[in-house]
């Protein structure tokens, strides 16, 4: 395969990327002109995320979406894991029927501290049980990192990395949702690379 038809299958592939996502958030819109939100609006601080809860029991399992995932598709997840345990899901600042965050951006850090936010104005006690799909599983980690005490356990499901940088993730296209630190990237990158090569060159 040649280096220019590589290329071309690559741009196409960002294209048909950015179309899909863009196809989502205007579905969203119109889902939201359309539809009463299945589950409640939650209050933090002046926002509102929406919130779906079914069950009882503890620890609490709690769904992080997609990047552009609202929460329709995990409703008949919930349904079953109910019969088990309490289990929520979701939906981030600007997805599906949640207020668009503060000054049109997130960043992991943000969309983590919504989350504690919004758990403990929905009266749902610590700890939990976190699962992230792709997106998901970054806030996840970034959770998990920032309020350790109340995670009990963690199922990360086709998950994105905090050091890759996809355009979809991180370019204008979905700026809202996550706004990827390249430069930090590239340290945490660069800092790896230069203790493999001490390491190296010390043997």
């Amino acid at each position: 395969m040649s280096i220019g038809f590589a290329g071309r299958v690559a741009a196409v592939a960002a294209v048909a990327g950015i179309a899909s996502f863009t196809y989502q958030r205007l579905a969203d819109v119109r889902d939201r002109r359309r539809y009463l939100p299945p589950g409640r609006q939650v209050d933090i601080s002046g926002r509102r995320l929406h919130l779906v809860e079914m069950g009882e029991g503890s620890p609490p399992v709690v769904i992080i979406p997609a990047l552009a995932d609202n929460v329709l598709p995990w409703l008949r997840l919930l349904e079953a894991a109910a019969a088990e345990t309490r289990v929520c899901v979701y939906d981030r600042a600007g997805i599906g029927w949640s207020d668009p965050p503060p000054h049109g951006r997130s960043t992991p850090g943000t969309m983590a501290s919504d989350l504690h936010v919004l758990l403990q104005a929905a009266d749902i006690p610590p700890p939990y049980v976190l699962v992230g799909h792709s997106l998901g599983g970054v806030i996840a980690r970034r959770f998990q990192a920032d309020y350790p005490d109340a995670v009990a356990g963690m199922l990360l499901i086709d998950s994105s990395h905090e050091d890759h940088r996809d355009p979809q993730v991180c370019g204008p296209a979905a700026g809202e949702n996550c706004r990827c630190a390249a430069a930090g990237c590239r340290s945490r990158a660069g800092a790896r690379l230069r203790r493999r090569n001490s390491t190296h060159s010390s043997h």
